[in-house]
């Protein structure tokens, strides 16, 4: 399953070089991403990258800068190239989450304990 990232417009202001600086992600432990998650992420992530890339190459046609084309085509082509191994990791962890799933629902008939815990009752 290949996940997809809407949206992947880019305004001028991040093709200019003006964009803002990098956020880094709260690293509280509400916000700790399972390995599924972040293979996930890092797909989404290169997705949007190679969008950025593809509109800075049009930028480039548009604006006469063709003796930067080949250099941003092997950027492109090396960033895709980084997606096909990003998207086939995604693929070995969903893998590996399901497995994972399927032998702690074993364990869980196994001792009885149910699928789900119960609902809290609504008052």
């Amino acid at each position: 399953m290949r996940p997809n990232a809407p949206g992947c417009g880019l305004p001028d202001a991040e093709l200019s070089g003006n964009a803002e600086p990098f956020e880094w992600r709260d690293s509280s432990p509400a916000m700790v991403e399972t390995p599924l998650q972040m293979a996930k992420r890092h797909v989404l992530e290169g997705q949007q990258r190679i969008a950025q890339q593809e509109a800075l190459i049009a930028r480039l046609l548009r604006d006469g800068l063709g003796q930067l084309l080949p250099a941003a085509r092997t950027l492109l082509t090396t960033m895709q190239m980084t997606l096909d191994e990003l998207e086939a990791h995604f693929v070995r962890e969903e893998r590996e989450a399901a497995i994972l799933e399927e032998r702690s629902a074993r364990e869980r008939a196994r001792s009885g304990a149910p699928d789900d815990p119960p609902a809290p009752a609504v008052p």
